[in-house]
């Protein structure tokens, strides 16, 4: 009898270990919306996924702009190049960079509905967060803010904003990133120094399951001193938030 009053006890020291040693996800996100210049935020020109599942597969038409990625949202966001974005998730504590890509559109963006093909350029990047910590995001905020500049040299026009960030929880082994993501209508004013026409990358196929920066493992000790970020290279006035992991 007092080896099953003791059992409870022995159970819950189990589950504390188990949450102790294995990294987990918290919660499940998704972006919703963007601020421009600490504006109010917007949320009819985001493409938005149905719900908060992330995309695992990098060969997945959906690694684009997410499930339901290719259904136009109702409106574009006007933005001069060089505003200050942020962009709205529902909170979340993911250990993950923040990746931020722009992709030109020909045509009305309001009518495009295939995204193959488009070219998806890096515009900014944030490390992750230092792994076994609470927080989750690469900058984290309770709010589930995340802010970001819009490159200066951006030329006029329409484009797709890609807002993304990596869940790295199971990332250790292929097909455990969790890719959280979401695309914006936008329309660049003000800009200059053109767009690099044939440069950047597809989606998919800039990615593949291999990647450096798809594989890993955060929550290594000693813990890693940097990141190998996939998608290409980074716009030339675009900058890396922090010049290490931690």
């Amino acid at each position: 009898m007092a080896a099953l009053l003791r059992a409870p006890k022995f159970l819950a020291l189990l589950v504390t270990i188990a949450c102790t040693c294995v990294p987990v996800s918290l919660a499940l996100t998704r972006m919703t919306a963007i601020s421009v210049n600490g504006g109010p935020f917007i949320t009819n020109s985001t493409r938005l996924p149905p719900n908060t599942s992330p995309v695992t597969d990098v060969t997945s038409p959906n690694i684009a702009c997410n499930v339901g990625g290719t259904t136009p949202a109702p409106a574009v966001t006007v933005i001069s190049a060089g505003s200050n974005l942020t962009a709205l998730w529902i909170p979340d504590t993911h250990v993950g960079p923040n990746i931020v890509y722009v992709a030109k559109v020909t045509g009305n963006i309001l009518t495009t509905t295939n995204l193959q093909g488009l070219r998806w350029i890096k515009a900014r990047i944030v490390d992750p967060t230092k792994g076994p910590t609470p927080g989750g995001w690469s900058a984290p905020l309770p709010n589930g803010e995340y802010s970001f500049l819009i490159p200066t040299r951006l030329a006029c026009g329409q484009y797709f904003l890609r807002i993304e960030s990596i869940g790295f929880h199971a990332a250790s082994s292929i097909g455990g990133a969790q890719f959280f993501l979401s695309c914006v209508q936008i329309d660049i004013t003000g800009g200059g120094g053109g767009y690099p026409v044939g440069t950047g990358i597809l989606l998919p196929g800039g990615y593949t399951g291999t990647d450096p920066g798809i594989v890993f493992n955060p929550y290594t000790t000693p813990y890693p001193t940097s990141y190998p970020f996939p998608g290409g290279p980074t716009w030339p006035d675009g900058k890396r938030m922090f010049s290490s992991l931690y």
